[in-house]
């Protein structure tokens, strides 16, 4: 009877193991994938702005909608980091730490944007209000994420 007890809590624990590694493996493959094709689309839609604008001889407005396009593709990159995180945290029937995040994250980005907009120019104090926020809300889930792999076979057998 312990043999078999023993040999139950065993296949348990390997289970919980592998199901962990296999969970683990697909965040990174589509973090990976998510982080290329983001980062290869901003590069192409940069590359076509930078035709279209000598095509159309506005090169000289280029510069500032570069900056600031490139702080939009990090800040989106961020935010879809954040939604990976929270679509694996409501998957394993975690909600609270992707609701905590969201709301700290509006909030910081609320609270940045609007105290960066008495000083800065407007595109400029909305942008560093997006990027703060995005940031926040994709440390916050990435963390809760981490925490989740750390006892994923939990989480995910509770979750059903």
């Amino acid at each position: 009877m312990l043999t078999l007890l023993l040999t139950l809590v065993a296949m348990a624990v390997i289970d919980g193991i592998w199901l962990g590694a296999v969970a683990r493996g697909f965040y990174r493959r589509h973090l990976a994938w998510l982080l290329l094709v983001g980062v290869g689309a901003a590069g192409a839609l940069m590359a076509f702005a930078a035709t279209a604008a000598t095509d159309l001889s506005v090169t000289a407005l280029l510069p500032p909608v570069y900056r600031l396009f490139a702080a939009a593709v990090g800040a989106y990159l961020l935010l879809a980091v954040g939604a990976l995180n929270s679509g694996l945290l409501f998957g394993v029937g975690r909600p609270g730490p992707s609701v905590a995040a969201t709301a700290l994250g509006t909030a910081a980005s609320l609270l940045v944007g609007g105290v960066a907009g008495l000083a800065w120019p407007a595109e400029w104090a909305a942008m560093t209000g997006l990027l703060v926020g995005t940031a926040v809300f994709a440390a916050l889930t990435t963390l809760a994420a981490g925490r989740t792999f750390a006892r994923f076979d939990t989480y995910f057998y509770r979750a059903f």
